[in-house]
C-alpha cells in the first residue's frame, strides 16, 4: 500500500462466462508417500537445488521500497524450469505409475510452485507437501486442468516442497508437468500486523457479516516478484455471478512495471481467511482459486492521474461451498456517514477498520478522485490500514462499495504516534465509473452494468448462485410477453402448477412485490399490472411448489 511516503444477486441463476468453470479444488487423501511407504523402498527422491537469492540485499531493498511506497514485496522467482523428465517413476503393480521430485532452497520460510504446464489426466492425481507430511495439499486431479496449462498452488512452509503425481494405467502418458519456477518467500510479512488491528471475528463486524464474505486476500506476481493486495468480489447488472474482483491498479505496477497476461494467470486468491475467534485462535477453512482476467483498470499509473482502480475477472467459477459474498456499489458523488474497510493488512488475517463520519472529497494525483476517511476507535482496538490493504473496498452505512484503498498515512501509535487519527484515501466508485483516461471498454461502467441500465447504486447478493439445470429450466416452460411493456405484462405457463409464486424485483435488488398463485388447466395465463411502476428494469422471479425457478427480465416504458 502507498503510505504517503511514511513508511450472489437478486436471484444468481445461470452463471454465465467464457472461461473455465473448474474451480481449483483439491479432494483430499494422502499421497503414496505416506500412506504406502514401502511403495518406494529403494528409491530416492531426485532433489533440485536451488540457490537462494540474496536475502540481505532484498531486505535493503525492500527499506527503500517501503521509504517510497512500493508495493509490500515477500518474495521472488527461482527458475525452475523442469518437468517428467527431470523426476523419478515408480511402477505399481496394477500397471499405474508415480513420479516424485523434490525443491529445495535453502532460508526460505514458505516455496510456491509454479507450473507453466500441468495437465493431469483423468483418474490422476497430484499432492504437493512438505518432507515430514504435515502440510499436504491435494490430490488435484483432472478438475483443475486449464486450457493454458498454467497454475499456481499453494505455499508449502518451509525450504523444501515436494511433489508427487499418480498416473493411471489407462492414461499412461498422457500427463505433464512442467514447472516454471517457484516463489521464494524470504520474509513473513503476515507476521507483521500492527496491534491496533481488528480481526472480522470480533463484534465489530456485526452487521457486516456478508461484506465480510465478499473480501479475498490476492497474492499478485510481477515481472518475478510476489506481494500482496485485497480485493473485493463483486455483483454486476446481469446478475450472473461472474467472479469480478475490484482492487487497485497500483498493485499490479512495480516501478514502472506492469503484470503481464502469463503473470495474471498465477495470482491466487484466497477466501476466508480469517481468525475463528476475535483476536486469537487458528484461521478458518480457507479456500483458494489461481489466475485471472484482467477486464479493466483506471489507466492512471496506479492513481497518478486518476483514481486507481482494477478490475479482474476469477479464471474458473467460484464453487458454492466458499460461501460468498457478491457486493453491491454506489458510484454516486454523495456521502454518508459510517461505514467501514475489511481489509488483509501484511497479507495477515481478515481486520475491520470502523469510520463514524462522512468521507471527504480529497485528491491523490488527482484533484477530487479520491475519499478521504480517518478511522474510529472500537471495542476492540482501532483499526488502521498497512501494506497488503491496498485495494480493500470502502463500504458505506448502506454497506455498498464507494471506493478503494490507494493508500495513506494511518498507523497504529506503537509504530507511528499519533498515526491512528491520520487519513487513508479510496479511489471513489464515481471515479472508476466513468472518469479515468482509459478507453471505454475498460471502465468499470462496462463490466458492472453490462445491462447499460444506468443504475447508480446496485444491492449485493446474498445467494449462493446455486445453478439451474436444463431439465429444470424446462420444467416450468414459461414465456413473458410483451417485453418491454407499458405496464400489463402477461405470464403464459405451459402447464398447470399450484402454488406458483411471483416475486418482481427492482435493479437493485429490492423485493418490489411477492403474490401467491394457482395456474389452472383451463387457464395457464397470469396477468400482472405494472403500471404504477418507474421505467427501468425488473427481475421476474417464478418458483413452484417443488422449488425450481426461473428469473426473466422485464423492460419498463410507458
Amino acid at each position: 500500500m502507498l503510505k504517503n511516503l511514511l513508511r450472489l444477486t437478486l436471484i444468481c441463476m445461470i452463471c454465465m462466462s467464457s472461461f473455465d468453470l473448474q474451480a481449483q479444488i483439491s479432494v483430499g487423501g494422502s499421497p503414496m508417500t505416506f500412506s504406502h511407504p514401502e511403495v518406494f523402498i529403494g528409491a530416492t527422491i531426485p532433489t533440485i537445488s536451488l540457490s537462494a537469492p540474496s536475502v540481505g540485499v532484498l531486505l535493503a531493498q525492500d527499506e527503500d521500497r517501503d521509504r517510497n511506497g512500493y508495493n509490500h514485496r515477500d518474495a521472488v522467482a527461482l527458475v525452475v524450469n523442469k518437468g517428467l523428465e527431470d523426476g523419478a517413476w515408480t511402477n505399481l503393480p496394477n500397471g499405474s505409475r508415480i513420479w516424485r521430485m523434490a525443491l529445495k532452497s535453502s532460508g526460505a520460510y514458505s516455496l510456491e510452485v509454479n507450473f507453466h504446464d500441468l495437465f493431469i489426466p483423468e483418474g490422476g492425481t497430484l499432492y504437493i507437501f512438505n518432507p515430514s507430511g504435515t502440510e499436504i495439499f491435494g490430490a488435484y486431479t483432472s478438475q483443475n486442468n486449464k486450457e493454458s496449462g498454467r497454475m499456481s498452488l499453494e505455499m508449502i512452509q518451509g525450504e523444501e516442497l515436494r511433489i508427487e503425481y499418480t498416473e493411471p494405467n489407462a492414461e499412461l502418458g498422457q500427463g505433464r508437468i512442467h514447472i516454471q519456477d517457484v516463489a521464494y518467500r524470504y520474509r513473513n510479512v503476515m507476521a507483521d500486523s500492527q496491534s491496533c488491528e481488528v480481526d472480522v471475528s470480533c463484534s465489530e463486524s456485526n452487521g457486516w457479516e456478508d461484506q465480510v464474505k465478499s473480501v479475498v486476500r490476492i497474492r499478485t506476481r510481477i515481472n518475478g516478484q510476489f506481494f500482496w493486495s485485497t480485493g473485493t468480489l463483486m455483483n454486476n447488472t446481469a446478475q450472473d455471478c461472474r467472479p469480478f474482483i475490484l482492487t487497485n491498479m497500483h498493485s499490479s505496477i512495480d516501478e514502472g512495471t506492469q503484470s503481464t497476461f502469463s503473470d495474471f494467470e498465477f495470482y491466487r486468491f484466497y477466501f476466508n481467511f480469517e481468525r475463528i475467534s476475535c483476536g486469537e485462535g487458528p484461521i478458518s477453512q480457507v479456500h483458494t482459486i489461481a489466475g485471472c482476467m484482467k477486464k479493466a483498470d483506471s489507466n492512471d499509473n496506479g492513481g497518478a492521474m486518476g483514481s486507481d482502480f482494477m478490475l479482474v475477472e476469477i479464471s474458473s467459477a467460484i464453487p458454492i461451498t466458499y460461501g460468498v459474498f457478491f457486493a453491491g456499489w454506489n458510484v454516486s458523488a454523495a456521502t454518508q456517514a459510517g461505514g467501514v474497510s475489511i481489509h488483509h493488512p501484511s497479507a495477515g488475517p481478515k481486520k475491520i477498520s470502523v469510520y463514524q463520519e462522512n468521507v471527504i472529497s480529497s485528491s491523490w494525483g488527482v484533484s477530487d478522485s479520491h475519499w478521504s476517511v480517518k478511522w474510529a476507535s472500537t471495542i476492540n482496538g482501532h483499526g488502521v490500514t498497512e501494506g497488503g490493504s491496498s485495494g480493500a473496498g470502502l463500504f458505506d452505512s448502506a454497506g455498498l462499495v464507494i471506493g478503494t484503498l490507494t493508500g495513506g498515512s494511518a498507523y497504529c501509535n506503537e509504530i507511528l504516534p499519533g498515526g491512528q487519527n491520520q487519513p487513508d484515501y479510496f479511489g471513489k466508485m464515481s471515479w472508476h465509473w466513468n472518469n479515468n483516461p482509459n478507453p471505454t471498454s475498460e471502465k468499470l461502467k462496462e463490466w458492472l452494468d453490462p445491462l447499460n441500465s444506468g443504475a447508480i447504486m446496485f444491492n449485493g447478493n446474498s445467494d449462493a448462485c446455486n445453478v439451474l439445470g436444463v431439465q429444470e429450466l424446462n420444467a416450468l416452460e414459461i414465456s413473458l410477453f410483451p417485453n418491454p411493456s407499458d405496464g400489463l405484462v402477461f405470464i403464459s405457463y405451459a402447464s398447470y402448477i399450484s402454488n406458483l409464486i411471483i416475486k418482481v424485483h427492482d435493479i437493485t435488488g429490492k423485493l418490489i412485490t411477492a403474490e401467491l398463485y394457482s395456474v389452472s388447466i383451463d387457464d395457464t395465463n397470469v396477468i400482472l399490472d405494472f403500471s404504477n411502476l418507474q421505467d427501468g428494469l425488473y427481475f421476474i422471479l417464478t418458483s413452484d411448489q417443488e422449488g425450481l425457478q426461473l428469473t426473466k427480465r422485464l423492460i419498463l416504458r410507458h
